[in-house]
């Protein structure tokens, strides 16, 4: 039996992500307002009045962060056409991507919220669908709206199918709220931004990409929000977003729903950032170098592939760039929330960038360099450019006649796309990189004064799916004048006390269960995690280094830990170390060594994944031979012809259980898989 996708599902899906995200930041700055505060200070609604407000349009909000964080429970529990989406997977998800106090939504109080009610029931082990249930929170917080806050992701995964749609949302309602329906159904509450946002998907999913583009006088909604998203969860590496990565995403477990074999074809060898649905800019702007009018930055075609058009208008020396955020920007922290804004940034030392730009109309040459802006210690950003730059010229057609005094070599394809590469250095270790994109200068040797007006290409930017080569530890105090509140940020996690100015670099305590800290995205797959002089000052339960996290409940683990209780109720007297892997409310031992370590203690802990294989070691600080040495597997039934255990990517960081512990820095380490 044919599937149900219909044959624009990718670019319904697309309008879809888009609606859902303009009815959201439509709303938000006015989300809480009677009608008449709204009628007296703003009017009618036609457009977005952020700016109105002194606000930035893109923020935080639940009703972004639960849509797109809780639908990749379809993913994260391989949910496809012979396997159905149960409330327990989501209540899973839930607990894997929400940060108690911290993520995703509204933490109004046990009781009260129903989404703060519903997290401490699954905490507390209550199984869906009673952890929502009217009999276990009554009906006051079980008919709340949360469940309408988060649908629409679940339409987006069913393109065709809206029977299956509403099987997925009724499932995930489950979670967090079900009640006996009665004759009188009650309205409990208005939000805005909820509604804006539900309309706004279901029409742009009816209407297509066609309905949100701008006709005549009628408004842009696309332009101002450039296709970004920001996502507050546990997953760190998808806080940072954009439309058309969310878009992918979404399509391909949507082809998997439908019994479709394999995913779509990554764009451009798998490029972070290719343009290639139509009005995608994903996220990249024309920067403040020089005047905004100066740039204009919009997706187009060559040859019938989607590129980023670069059009400027250049004079005196001015020069642009253009780029896009890959970590938090400060002026999204002004927006008050009741919950974070929790990522870590996209890029880091020893990746490496790559893009692919050309010329386009106009006349000249212009330079084009790789270029990034960072957090100083002092929270103010940066630039730092590869130098690696190249030449591209305007206008041009076929062979090229350079000018007698032209300083570069003869043999450059001045017209077809040239590319861009640049290992990202060393020396922003600690600095965490903000945005990512190019510069663009006119080359006016003989005359500066001459305007450069034309267009260039950027055909895609992105970087190799690796983990990067640095040494993370707090920025010395002499150093730092000011906060260096971004390099905190760049941490996500649940640990209670993070100390940012006494003690070690690493200074950190958990009261009760555990606690996570850590920092990465799930482009890192094979390397080695070593931290420094990790030093037990108490622990209830285990400590350690953690890798290839993808969330609060999923990861690999080597940890120092108290003996358990045998098969007969009694208990070993002697301590371990033991590689282990969380999976949901599971923490499985893969291997595990005596170890006798004690509190107090300085040792050095080192954990490595390379596909399969999980192999730790430690040793007392300073002395280079190990104590131990341990190694495991994670292998059936995952085990696919790339080897990987189930969690083949992710961040690195602390665990701490119930305790405190204290570290010199976290060493990260590519590693190859050659001889596995």
């Amino acid at each position: 039996m044919p599937d149900a996708l219909p044959a624009d599902y990718l670019h319904r899906i697309y309008a879809g992500v888009l609606g859902k995200l303009i009815g959201v930041y439509l709303g938000r700055p006015f989300e809480n307002w009677t009608y008449g505060e709204i009628q007296d200070k703003l009017g009618p609604i036609n457009y977005y009045v952020n700016d109105r407000l002194g606000l930035p349009l893109v923020v935080i909000d639940d009703d972004v962060s639960g849509t797109f964080a809780f639908v990749r429970a379809l993913d994260e529990h391989g949910i496809d056409a012979s396997k159905p989406l149960t409330p327990v997977h989501v209540g899973h998800t839930w607990l894997n991507h929400v940060i108690e106090k911290r993520s995703v939504f509204w933490w109004g109080g046990n009781g009260i919220s129903t989404e703060h009610t519903a997290f401490l029931n699954l905490r507390r082990g209550l199984i869906p669908p009673r952890s929502g249930s009217a009999s276990v929170n009554g009906y006051t917080v079980a008919e709340q709206i949360g469940a309408q806050i988060f649908i629409d992701g679940w339409a987006l995964a069913s393109p065709g199918n809206p029977a299956l749609a509403a099987r997925l949302a009724e499932g995930a309602a489950r979670c967090r709220a079900v009640a006996k329906q009665t004759s009188k159904p009650r309205i409990t509450t208005l939000r805005i931004t909820t509604n804006s946002g539900n309309v706004g998907c279901l029409v742009a999913i009816m209407h297509g990409l066609e309905g949100l583009g701008q006709r005549g006088s009628s408004p842009d909604w696309r332009g101002p929000l450039a296709d970004r998203a920001l996502i507050s969860s546990a997953d760190a590496g998808y806080s940072i977003n954009n439309a058309a990565r969310i878009t992918y995403d979404i399509a391909n477990q949507a082809r998997k729903l439908a019994g479709r074999e394999g995913t779509l074809e990554p764009p451009k060898g798998d490029a972070q950032f290719h343009f290639s649905l139509p009005g995608s800019v994903q996220g990249f702007m024309a920067g403040a170098l020089s005047l905004p009018s100066l740039a204009e930055v919009s997706q187009g075609e060559i040859d019938g592939v989607g590129a980023l058009k670069i059009e400027f208008d250049l004079r005196d020396g001015a020069k642009v760039d253009v780029l896009t955020d890959a970590f938090t920007p400060l002026h999204v922290l002004k927006v008050d929330r009741n919950y974070e804004m929790m990522a870590s940034p996209l890029i880091y030392p020893g990746q490496n960038l790559k893009a692919v730009v050309s010329g386009g109309d106009g006349s000249g040459f212009v330079l084009v360099d790789l270029r990034v802006k960072a957090y100083d210690y002092d929270d103010t950003l940066f630039t730092i450019d590869s130098g690696h730059f190249v030449v591209c010229q305007l206008g041009a057609e076929g062979p090229v006649s350079t000018p007698g005094w032209w300083p570069f070599p003869d043999s450059q394809e001045w017209t077809t796309p040239l590319s861009l590469r640049w290992t990202i250095p060393d020396s922003l270790a600690n600095k965490p990189i903000q945005q990512v994109g190019i510069t663009i200068a006119p080359l006016n040797i003989s005359d500066a004064a001459t305007p450069c007006r034309g267009t260039v290409w950027l055909h895609s930017l992105g970087w190799e799916v690796a983990a990067p080569r640095m040494e993370l530890r707090r920025p010395p105090q002499h150093l730092a004048t000011g906060s260096f509140d971004m390099w905190g940020r760049a941490w996500v996690g649940s640990m209670d006390k993070v100390h940012t100015s006494l003690g070690r670099p690493f200074f950190m305590a958990h009261d009760r269960g555990e606690g996570l800290l850590y920092q990465g995205t799930r482009d890192w797959a094979d390397y080695t995690v070593a931290i420094d002089n990790f030093s037990i000052g108490l622990a209830a339960g285990p400590m350690g280094a953690a890798i290839r996290v993808q969330g609060m409940n999923r990861y690999y683990a080597l940890v120092l830990r108290e003996p358990e209780p045998d098969g007969e109720g009694s208990s070993k007297n002697w301590r371990e170390v033991a590689i282990i892997k969380a999976r949901d409310t599971e923490r499985t031992v893969l291997a595990r060594q005596w170890f006798d370590w004690g509190l107090d203690v300085a040792y050095d802990l080192s954990i490595s994944a390379v596909g399969s294989h999980i192999g730790g070691s430690i040793s007392r600080a300073g002395e280079s031979r190990p104590v131990v040495e341990i190694e495991a597997l994670d292998e059936a039934p995952w085990t696919d012809a790339n080897y990987g255990g189930e969690f083949k990517s992710g961040g690195a960081g602390f665990v701490v259980t119930g305790g405190s512990v204290s570290a010199d820095c976290l060493r990260i380490t590519q590693m190859s898989r050659e001889g596995v």
